[in-house]
């Protein structure tokens, strides 16, 4: 029952032989209850009668009712059989109820490949609580949007619980983010319970491509050379990681002799564009000769946090130390004898460690007279 904010209406009949000036009065858990109503002489048998039950008298538990019927003329009274009525007032699940429960994959957020695993079927097992019983209603809300709702079957009486199932286009609707789970009950006397206790649920349902590796501006591929990386070595994130506004990215450049990390929150304006993330040129110098892993992390507005694959750089080493050139016609003694030297001119030979193609070499001549070659 659960009109208990105003009284209880009690359907009755006309009873047959009944006659004007005949009352009828409520009678309740054995008790006569004021007013007592009289037959009218257009009354006829079978037509309806009304009488209320006060809501004062309105107690949880179960009463009795029953009508009573009195001839005024010989004062006899009689009594109606009487029929149980059971009042509720008590919320479902009181003091609490427990958090629903929901598969371990939840734990560390929710994504579509686990999702699809489970047949695109999030299912919250909801324990047995205080006062439940079949024919019970049970809502959830997820960031308190409504969600499924399922009715206490006789079964779930027997297995103390009840299932409820999240289906992936509800799970879209409600969006990648961390958000509150919870349920309330509804009793078949429409007592409601309150809200149980929430568990938060972090859900990563779009799905993401990988990283893009990392390239450096001022490189040959894989291999820095410091002198192009006079201004610092600039780290490159392609636009493929479509970075969304206020995406965090840090870059990490890991180094032997010197390493460093960049943290940049991404604006509108840099959302969806290639980043450049630059570092001094020092650590590039401190680091020459030697190989350095550079990498970077995106901690997504939604929760995701993703890792790119790590570039191997080779940072060349400096040329401050330059090993001597050689002399063609010219021996271990160093003495230079005018007789040996073609008539086209002298052959000096270089090397030096990192040579490459686009180098440009000046081989200086000192002496009596000064002469350079063209780089």
């Amino acid at each position: 029952m659960n009109s208990l904010n105003k009284p209880v209406q009690v359907l009755l009949s006309v009873w047959p032989g009944a006659q004007a000036g005949y009352s009828y009065q409520l009678y309740f858990d054995d008790t006569l209850i004021e007013p007592k109503k009289e037959i009218l002489a257009s009354h006829k048998p079978g037509d309806p009668l009304g009488l209320e039950i006060p809501k004062e008298l309105l107690e949880e538990g179960n009463h009795s009712v029953a009508y009573a019927i009195e001839n005024p003329e010989n004062m006899v009274v009689e009594f109606s059989e009487n029929t149980i009525v059971s009042v509720d007032i008590t919320q479902p699940g009181a003091p609490t109820l427990a958090p629903i429960i929901l598969p371990r994959e939840t734990l560390n957020g929710l994504t579509s490949e686990e999702l699809e695993n489970m047949g695109d079927v999030l299912t919250g097992t909801i324990a047995s609580y205080n006062g439940m019983q079949e024919g019970d209603v049970v809502r959830t809300y997820w960031n308190d949007v409504p969600g499924p709702m399922a009715v206490v079957t006789k079964d779930d009486m027997g297995l103390k619980r009840v299932m409820v199932d999240f289906v992936r286009p509800f799970l879209e609707l409600i969006g990648d983010i961390e958000a509150p789970v919870y349920y309330a009950v509804t009793d078949l006397a429409g007592n409601q319970s309150m809200a149980s206790e929430t568990l938060d649920v972090k859900l990563q349902l779009t799905v993401t491509t990988p990283l893009p590796t990392p390239t450096i501006k001022e490189a040959t591929g894989s291999t820095l050379d410091p002198i192009n990386a006079s201004a610092g070595a600039t780290v490159v994130i392609d636009a493929t990681a479509n970075l969304k506004t206020g995406d965090q990215v840090i870059v990490q450049w890991q180094g032997p002799k010197g390493s460093d990390t960049k943290e940049k929150t991404l604006t509108s304006a840099e959302a969806g564009q290639a980043l450049e993330v630059l570092f001094a040129a020092v650590l590039v110098t401190a680091n020459a000769g030697q190989a350095v892993s550079v990498s970077y992390v995106v901690n997504r507005v939604n929760g995701l946090v993703q890792v790119s694959d790590t570039l191997a750089l080779q940072v060349v080493s400096g040329l401050a130390d330059l090993p001597a050139p050689h002399m063609d016609t010219v021996g271990a003694d160093g003495v230079v004898t005018p007789s040996l030297i073609p008539g086209y001119g002298a052959t000096v030979r270089v090397t030096y460690p990192g040579m490459g193609a686009q180098d440009s070499v000046v081989v200086n001549w000192r002496g009596a007279s000064s002469h350079d070659t063209a780089g």
